[in-house]
């Protein structure tokens, strides 16, 4: 059994809680700005509607987590630090669930001082409904890669029998780009235009998804990652079959009218670009389109 506190209630943090509450032998908390009393994953198999425990208030947790889940959005991580101190023991460890490829980073800055971070790449096509409601469809698996060692012993374990597998890989900073390359050449086009995947199609729009794919395996190779050009072809092949329906998340915000994941998606981009002498002027671009609109 393992006591696991869900910091965020976007899709990411109920899809990987109702995974979680698959189990019986877990206790879990969720630690979200409203309260909910259920939460609900109808396109799971079988469905999930299961009672749950919130949290409003870090003021109100009195004990540590075996696991937390850091499940905000990356820009939330300072936000988020309150519910840290409260739920971080000298055992805890910290599960980052956040786009990008900064995750480590992020959650070492969040966390008290010594709380083994764990970063995650976490695949799942799942969108928020309502509050403790998550579609998520099952065309895409939820996925979580961490890198080797006993934390991914231990959380493969947690997460045995559910809905959700994890992943150990040697490679961390291969499949961080990996999972980088998909969200920076869709979700980033898809907020512009304000479109769903299937924007992606238009012939325009998919000489852009190229054009950056092509600056981010060059700047992904100059950071140690190994991506090939079967990678390529295969993540240009997956981008034509993308359901038109399922909205990536930085739209949702942006529909919804909150702060986007723009910096930890594409500045990430950028930034290693910068470290590595290179030239990304379409990722900059984008970049610079998304941090003018005023929701970072």
């Amino acid at each position: 059994m393992a006591r696991v506190a869900i910091v965020g209630a976007g899709s990411v943090g109920l899809l990987v809680g109702a995974a979680l509450l698959q189990r019986d032998d877990h206790e879990v908390l969720f630690c979200a700005r409203s309260h909910f009393t259920r939460i609900r994953v109808p396109t799971a198999d079988p469905p999930i509607d299961r009672q749950v425990e919130v949290q409003t208030d870090p003021r109100a947790v009195d004990l540590p987590a075996d696991w937390v889940v850091l499940a905000t959005k990356a820009h939330q991580s300072a936000g988020a630090r309150g519910w840290l101190d409260a739920l971080c023991g000298p055992t805890s460890r910290l599960v980052v669930t956040q786009g990008g490829i900064e995750q480590a980073e992020r959650g070492r800055t969040a966390a008290p001082f010594g709380t083994a971070v764990v970063p995650a790449v976490i695949s799942c096509a799942a969108e928020r409904t309502g509050p403790g409601c998550v579609e998520h469809n099952p065309v895409e698996p939820v996925k979580l890669v961490v890198p080797e060692g006993v934390e991914a012993e231990d959380l493969a374990e947690c997460f045995a029998g559910t809905i959700a597998t994890v992943e150990a890989t040697g490679q961390w900073a291969t499949e961080a780009w990996r999972k980088l390359a998909f969200d920076a050449v869709t979700s980033g086009l898809c907020t512009i235009t304000g479109r769903r995947p299937d924007v992606l199609a238009h012939p325009g729009v998919a000489g852009c998804v190229t054009a950056l794919l092509d600056e981010l395996l060059a700047v992904a190779a100059a950071s140690g990652a190994a991506l090939d050009e079967a990678f390529r072809r295969s993540l240009l092949d997956r981008i034509g079959t993308i359901p038109g329906g399922v909205a990536p998340t930085m739209l949702q915000d942006r529909l919804a009218s909150r702060p986007t994941e723009h910096d930890a998606i594409h500045g990430a981009v950028v930034r290693a670009a910068d470290r590595a002498g290179l030239d990304v002027p379409l990722h900059r671009f984008l970049f610079t389109l998304l941090d003018a609109s005023g929701e970072r």
